[in-house]
């Protein structure tokens, strides 16, 4: 077992709560190597859980930010990356403002963005960074982006390496 909802989150006196059914949007294992959403995104590392990424953890570039919510992680030779979202809803149910949003990984060190929203590529907008848990092999990343500009919102597969 590497964590259940007796098992303390690292750095807090809280445990885990209700783990999500769908593991395979929740959790990544390659090799001895695992990774894990659970209101933030946690690896295990040399034996120990580590926090990746939680709810104080400051987006890289908008360090003003905190994340708010977290898409699926992939894991690579012990490396990890993420989605990550800030946002602030005002009313229940009503659509969030999002503040910063983007894909973000620790393989070069500390916490860094691989992809953002409002980054231009090949000269568009971008409006949105999707990833998965298959999505980083051998320090790159592939990305679905979406970008705003025209009438329809376009897409691309794209491949990166962190910024």
């Amino acid at each position: 077992m590497i964590a259940d909802q007796k098992t303390l989150i690292p750095g807090t006196l809280n445990a885990f709560g209700s783990f999500n059914n769908n593991i395979n949007e929740r959790s990544a294992i390659r090799g001895s190597d695992v990774v894990f959403n659970n209101d933030g995104i946690y690896a295990l590392r040399g034996g120990d859980l580590k926090t990746v990424a939680n709810f104080n953890t400051g987006i890289p570039g908008a360090f003003l930010f905190k994340f708010t919510s977290f898409g699926p992680p992939a894991i690579d030779n012990g490396k990890v990356s993420f989605a990550g979202v800030s946002a602030l809803t005002y009313f229940p149910y009503a659509y969030p403002i999002v503040l910063a949003s983007g894909v973000y990984t620790d393989i070069q060190g500390p916490l860094k963005s691989v992809a953002v929203r409002s980054l231009r590529i090949d000269g568009k907008l971008v409006s949105a960074v999707i990833t998965g848990i298959e999505s980083l092999s051998n320090g790159m990343f592939a990305l679905k982006v979406v970008f705003s500009e025209g009438a329809r919102p376009q897409e691309g597969i794209y491949v990166a390496k962190p910024m």
